[in-house]
This record gives C-alpha cells, structure tokens and sequence, in this order.
C-alpha cells in the first residue's frame, strides 16, 4: 500500500503532467514513492543548471524522460551481473570476468550508476577468489564498499549483499587477509536492523538470509556467539539467500561450521530449523540479529 501524501507530493512535483507521472508509476515496483522524487531531485539539479530557455514545465518532462533512459542504462547493467554471476556458477570465469569489468566501468554517477559499480566490483572479487587470489579479492571488496557513500546510498539492499559477500570472503580465505570481519559484522547487523525499524511490517526474506549466512561466517569464529552463528546460518539456509554468489554457497558455510562445531551440531541445527514455520524462522532470525548480539 502506497503512501498517499508521498504519492501527492511526487504527482505535485512532476507538475501534474500525465506522461511524467506515468514514466515514474513504472517504477513504482522497484522503487518507494520517496526514492523516486529523492532520485528525480537529482536530475532536477543537473538540468536546471546553468543557462535554460526552455518553460518550466517542459524542463520537468524532459528530466522524467532522461531519468528513464538513465534506468534502461542500469537495467542493461543489471543483466550483465545476472549473466556474470550465471557465469561463475558455471565456473567460466574468463567469460564473467569482462561483464563485470562493464559495470565497473559505466560512467553514470547517480545512485544508481553507482550501485552497479558496486556490483561490478563484487563480481570482480568473487572472479579473485576464484582463481585464488585473496588478497585481490579483499581490494575489490573495499572497492564496492566505498561506493554506498552517504546513508541513504547504505540503506540499498545491495550494501547488505555487498558486506555479507564481504565479511564471508574474509572468513573462508583465511587469516592472511588483512581485513576485519568483526567491524563489518557489527556493521552489516547493524544497518539490517535499522532499516528493518523504518519498515516492520516489510520482510525482505532472500536479504534476511543474506544478512544472516554474512553474519554467521564472523560469528562461527567467535567463541561468545558461535552458538548464534551456527542458528544464523541454520535460518538462512532455509530463507534462501539474495545472490547465489560463490562467496555465498550454503554448501561452503555449512563444511566451515562443520570444520568448528562438528557435522553432528550442524546437522541438529538445520533439522531443528527445518521443521519451524516461515513465520517463526523470520521471528527467530530477528532474534538472533538483535541488540544483545554484538
């Protein structure tokens, strides 16, 4: 259900104009209504600057349909990290390698812009490790997190994806790695949660069990909640996970849990888990997630 006093205020912002609103409610089922204006407002700047001639009115249309093209732009970058990643699953890592390498490349510097760069660099670490290189993997990594600059860039569900693949990328490459998954653990908890309180009543299931199978690979390291590690990554096996990165594979997670807590622990956690409903697994994670967990 659409918020009415968001949707008035973006219908009075696009100048009550029929194809600027139209172009905008295509978007409405990726974006909030307040995302579209925040990201309008953006363009808006671009093209009122400088010398204009043209009637306010005909400078608001023509920012919609430039903002619309700029989409067509991202979704076109999206199927390159869904075939990438369909690529790495099939181990042809030679033929993700430059798909990734596009996205990082885009020369678009709106959020969105952004965040596909961010994926670029993700899928660019997921290609490092598999071809063993931790250490390129880690810079990669780095490279996708400095991208979510400022708090409404973090509060996408692609920093949650981003600093999971991250925080399991560290763990399972090994000690070498000069990176602290405590920090981005903490992090990743963290921003899920405080998203989470601005919509309760939302559940993204998939970025549930992302945030949980990141959080977990840290928490299994660390003997104070290691008993809570090994609930998250039960929980998120049986929510599923956002990205079938390689970084994410839950036949990885479970043989390093097995290799701290033994295959018997992990096999009672997950038939235990296996048999709650999905209402109780998300009221369960939510409890392994919250404020008395560091």
């Amino acid at each position: 259900m659409l918020d009415v006093e968001s949707v008035a205020r973006l219908c009075a912002h696009l100048d009550g104009l029929p194809l600027a609103i139209e172009l905008a409610a295509a978007r409405v089922r990726t974006m909030t209504p307040e995302q579209i204006e925040a990201r309008l407002q953006n363009r808006f700047e671009l093209l009122t600057t400088g010398e204009r001639t043209a009637p306010a009115r005909h400078r608001t249309l023509e920012a919609v349909i430039a903002w619309s093209w700029d989409l067509l732009d991202a979704e076109a970058r999206q199927q390159n990290w869904t075939r990438g990643v369909a690529l790495l699953q099939l181990n042809r890592i030679g033929d993700a390698e430059p798909l990734f390498d596009a996205m990082i490349h885009g020369r678009e510097r709106t959020q969105e812009g952004l965040e596909q760069a961010s994926m670029g660099w993700l899928g660019v670490a997921e290609v490092g490790r598999l071809r063993g290189d931790g250490h390129a993997a880690t810079a990669a990594c780095r490279h996708s997190l400095s991208l979510f600059r400022d708090r409404d860039q973090r509060a996408s569900p692609w920093f949650l994806v981003a600093v999971a693949a991250t925080i399991s990328a560290v763990v399972l490459d090994g000690p070498d790695i000069d990176e602290d998954p405590a920090y981005w653990a903490a992090r990743l908890r963290g921003r899920f949660l405080a998203t989470q309180r601005l919509r309760p009543q939302l559940v993204d299931k998939p970025i549930l069990g992302t945030v949980l199978i990141g959080w977990s690979a840290w928490a299994l390291t660390d003997p104070a909640v290691r008993s809570r590690g090994l609930e998250a990554l039960a929980l998120a096996e049986t929510l599923g996970t956002r990205q079938d990165l390689p970084s994410m594979r839950i036949s990885v997670h479970l043989a390093h849990a097995e290799s701290i807590l033994g295959a018997d622990a992990v096999r009672s956690a997950r038939t235990a888990f296996s048999r709650l409903t999905v209402a109780e697994r998300t009221a369960r994670a939510f409890t392994v997630l919250g404020p008395s967990q560091r």
